[in-house]
């Protein structure tokens, strides 16, 4: 998720993969036809939106929610994945999550994860870095959903200024204007159904070996 985002932190990291564009053609095609293991599954969002692009052999989490098997991802083994020619998953990024499961699950098989763009940059990616092969650019993503209010009251001036559009009621009595419409997580007026957050994403290739890292734009216009 958006490390600047205004919304409470999910427990465990949950923040389901829901953005189409989290996957762009340049990362699809490194990944098509092939199969692969989610062991971060969730509600199994990432891989509808991969689709028949590869097939999923394997869906876990630690508290799938209705997808996957409740399973560990750091005491997978390759038993597990026999089936699978890569990882692809959507982690949790929290530091002391996040750089053990580079490590076990790049020993097992390719893994390909989506994380902040400029995570790379942080002292404690050094090491993990040197085994990155290959980076694929994202840009900003959407995590959050807002919501849909009918007649929600207003009595402030923004309303004037912008949302006369949606405003669907008028209580001249009470000075009151009732809103039809979305709302932010703060509560105010909003155009879009999404929220876009204000980090940039990319999909990194991390592998049991060193290599240098080559990195694509996302592919498409």
């Amino acid at each position: 998720m958006s490390k600047f985002s205004s919304f409470e932190r999910i427990d465990k990291e949950f923040y389901p993969t829901i953005d189409p564009k989290s996957v762009p053609p340049n990362f699809l095609k490194h990944i098509k036809g092939k199969t692969y293991a989610e062991p971060c599954c969730g509600a199994g969002d990432l891989t509808n939106l991969i689709g028949d692009n590869a097939v999923c052999r394997w869906k876990s989490d630690l508290n799938p929610a209705g997808c996957g098997v409740a399973w560990d991802a750091m005491k997978l083994t390759k038993n597990e994945l026999e089936k699978c020619d890569l990882v692809v998953t959507n982690p949790p990024y929290l530091k002391d999550v996040l750089l053990p499961l580079i490590s076990h699950l790049s020993s097992l098989r390719p893994t390909w994860m989506l994380l902040p763009a400029d995570i790379m940059h942080n002292g404690y990616m050094v090491e993990p870095m040197k085994k990155c092969e290959r980076v694929v650019s994202i840009g900003r993503l959407y995590w959050f959903v807002n919501e849909w209010v009918v007649k929600h009251p207003f009595d402030y001036d923004e309303l004037d200024k912008k949302w006369d559009k949606q405003v669907s009621f008028y209580d001249s009595m009470k000075g009151i204007k009732y809103y039809d419409g979305y709302l932010t997580n703060q509560g105010k007026p909003c155009k879009t159904e999404f929220v876009r957050g204000t980090d940039n994403y990319g999909w990194y290739l991390f592998q049991d070996y060193e290599c240098d890292t080559t990195f694509q734009t996302r592919g498409d216009n």
